[in-house]
């Protein structure tokens, strides 16, 4: 049985920070999605991650597999030739004209909140058994110093997205089951237990001295607390 799932990692808008009210948008601090969305769940808030079980059903599913099998329309190429040399990614894909899945990209487009204008193409991709995307990041604080201050806004991405292509919002979607594998895993979340405390003293105006005074008080909280660490997470159909 085939079956669909989606999930959403909302990164925060740099500077980062954790709102008090998750994902309120009143605070700017975080992209805004659509959590009246069914089947929506949180699994996590730094960062943010949510999945939808059947977001798609088992024929839209079949369909877009597909698109993926026919190479008399678009041939499948790897998803990154530089990576793919570093054996650091080994999918291949395809990416299929707006029009050939517009339905599904004004469904995710209204499940994530954004126009159509900044969404990527969408991608379709295959793993082969043993196939890997290995460690990755999706946006980085460097890209948006270099884009300037407007990068923080949702125009700024867009205007700058062809220079500085920061993702504000991930969404993949699973189009099939496997026995084993077909994770995807957050391995690094507590690697600065910190950081989000640190990034809300900045946000709100802190000096460098006090915004490391946080810190501190944060991990000393934790230390004192035994608070206990935010294990690895993984994604899976």
């Amino acid at each position: 049985m085939i079956q669909s799932k989606l999930f959403a990692f909302v990164p925060p808008l740099l500077p980062l920070s954790l709102p008090r009210t998750p994902y309120s948008g009143d605070d700017g601090l975080f992209h805004t999605i659509n959590t009246g969305t069914r089947g929506l769940r949180e699994v996590s808030s730094e960062p943010y991650i949510f999945t939808v079980d059947d977001f798609l059903s088992e024929a839209e599913c079949d369909a877009l597999i597909a698109k993926m099998a026919d190479q008399s329309v678009v041939k499948e190429q790897p998803s990154s030739e530089k990576l793919q040399r570093r054996g650091e990614r080994t999918s291949r894909s395809v990416v299929p004209q707006n029009a050939e899945v517009a339905g599904l990209r004004d469904r995710l487009a209204a499940l994530v909140g954004v126009q159509l204008s900044q969404m990527q193409p969408l991608k379709i991709t295959r793993y082969d058994a043993g196939g890997v995307f290995m460690r990755h990041t999706d946006c980085t604080e460097a890209l948006r110093a270099a884009a300037g201050p407007a990068a923080g806004t949702a125009a700024g991405m867009v205007a700058d997205a062809s220079r500085f292509p920061n993702r504000f919002c991930t969404v993949l979607l699973y189009l099939n089951d496997v026995a084993r594998g077909g994770s995807t895993c957050w391995r690094w979340r507590d690697t600065d237990p910190s950081f989000y405390a640190r990034q809300r003293a900045r946000r709100q105006g802190a000096s460098p001295l006090a915004e490391r005074g946080v810190g501190w008080a944060r991990d000393a909280r934790s230390a004192l607390l035994s608070l206990p660490r935010r294990e690895d997470l993984e994604v899976r159909l």
